[in-house]
This record gives C-alpha cells, structure tokens and sequence, in this order.
C-alpha cells in the first residue's frame, strides 16, 4: 500500500516546466495582464497559476504545453495554492498575481494595518506594503 502511495505522488506531480521571459510578463496597465496556468496540471487539478501578457499568453501556453508532454498525471483536487483565486495586475512593469486577503478599501493607505510579513513569510514569499486593488486590500507576492 504504500509503494502505490509514494508511486502516485510521484506520477502526479506537476513541476513547474516552463517559465514566463520577462518579455511575456511585461506589461504598462493591469489590462495588459492575464492568468493562465504555471505547471502542466493547472488550478482544476492540483497546479498553481501565473501572470502574464496577454498578447504573450498563446505563445507561453503552447510553449508550456510542449514541455509537460503527453505522460503527465493530475490530481482530481482543486489546487489550494493562492495563485489560483488571486487577481493579475501589472506591478512595476511585470504582470503578477495580486492576493485578496479582505478588507474593503478605496485607496491604498485603507490597507496599511495589513501584516503583509505574517501572511506572505509562511508561503516563503516576499511580499509589498497591501494595495488597494478593485476594492479590497490584496498584496502582491515576488513570485509567480
């Protein structure tokens, strides 16, 4: 029984196989922005999201796609990574995905009393002082 298990997190996993250049993460205004998924599994099946341009979006997925082949496995989970219900913004000319973490707002100081360290240190992510993004108080981690 626990060969079987050790055996399908293996054949599940899903490692990041392409990244974004930083040319198909440029980006001047939050509309040049989108999300599409990271690894070869995806938010519906385990995997995480990033975000890109989206004029550079086709390019990365098929780019992607050809590195994650045919033999792949996907778990049958929704994903619990933050990537996947975040919002993709333009920060400081790259396009990255922003995290919701509550609060209503109408401009960023409504958001200084969030402790971006005690949210993003946990997910061994650097973190900016919280924004105001579409209403509510979001941060915007380094990576993806």
């Amino acid at each position: 029984m626990l060969e079987l298990f050790v055996w399908l997190a293996l054949a599940t996993a899903s490692p990041p196989n392409a990244v974004p250049t930083p040319a198909e993460r440029a980006c001047r205004s939050d509309a040049d922005c989108v999300k599409t998924q990271l690894d070869c599994c995806g938010c519906t099946a385990g995997g995480v999201a990033v975000a890109v341009n989206k004029r550079a979006q086709s390019r990365f997925d098929r780019r992607r796609e050809r590195s994650c082949g045919e033999s792949v496995m996907c778990v049958a989970a929704i994903s619990s990574s933050w990537t996947c219900t975040g919002t993709p913004i333009c920060a400081a000319g790259t396009c990255r995905i922003a995290w919701a973490v509550g609060g209503a707002c109408t401009r960023d100081d409504d958001c200084l009393s969030v402790d971006t360290d005690a949210l993003c240190k946990p997910l061994n992510q650097s973190c900016g002082p919280a924004r105001c993004l579409s209403g509510t108080c979001s941060v915007v981690p380094k990576t993806p």
